[in-house]
């Protein structure tokens, strides 16, 4: 993730889960409009407290797709710009795959 602006508490930065990554693919949401299914499950992290990372622009931050994270709504006058990067390497099944396919269906290890 390629910060384009400064990214404070103010305007909502990213939020991670240090070691989350480690449970793997979690539960999507099941909102009646389908709006928000892609959506991780927030009920099992309830009462957790993630770790912001305000950063400053032009700071990149590599992360996983299995590692709980979110943003805060922009409460700010200013924008909070960034560039997302995804790698899907030739071969592998496509993450929406990986996450919609029955749990005994997931590799193991």
């Amino acid at each position: 993730m390629v910060f384009l602006d400064d990214a404070t508490l103010e305007n909502g930065c990213l939020q991670v889960l240090p070691g989350s990554q480690r449970l793997g693919v979690q539960a999507t949401r099941a909102d009646r409009d389908g709006s928000n299914n892609l959506k991780m499950d927030p009920t099992p992290f309830g009462g957790v407290e993630l770790l912001a990372l305000p950063v400053s622009a032009g700071t990149v931050v590599f992360f996983g797709p299995f590692l709980v994270h979110r943003s805060e709504p922009n409460r700010s006058d200013h924008q909070r710009l960034s560039l997302l990067i995804s790698y899907q390497p030739g071969g592998c099944r496509h993450i929406l795959d990986r996450m919609f396919a029955p749990r005994s269906a997931e590799p193991q290890g």
